[in-house]
């Protein structure tokens, strides 16, 4: 299990094994937190590179994260209709002594 702390910047990169980016034609990181989706990027908002997304979170988005653990889930769809899914990834959030955006 992964740990993000509070109010940093986070990168999410998902390898992907089964689908080359290119040829990606939608993308969701869909994040929950006590079942509740909390949040979600697109693949307009991907680094995409080679074999991978990756998405940056902002310290204001981290912070929405309450001290517990979140749920991390990528869905994608390709140009010939193929819709894919990544396992849950279960990653720890952790407080920060200086919660605030600085």
């Amino acid at each position: 299990m992964a740990n993000i702390i509070r109010a940093t910047t986070p990168t999410f990169k998902y390898t992907l094994k089964t689908v080359k980016p290119s040829d990606l034609t939608k993308a969701y990181l869909t994040i929950k937190q006590n079942g509740e989706t909390l949040m979600e990027k697109t693949l307009s908002e991907a680094v995409v590179g080679e074999n991978y997304l990756a998405w940056t979170f902002t310290q204001a988005e981290t912070l929405q994260m309450s001290s517990s653990k979140i749920m991390a889930q990528l869905n994608w769809k390709t140009a010939d209709g193929t819709r894919g899914a990544s396992r849950k990834a279960l990653m720890a959030i952790d407080c920060n002594f200086k919660e605030e955006v600085i």
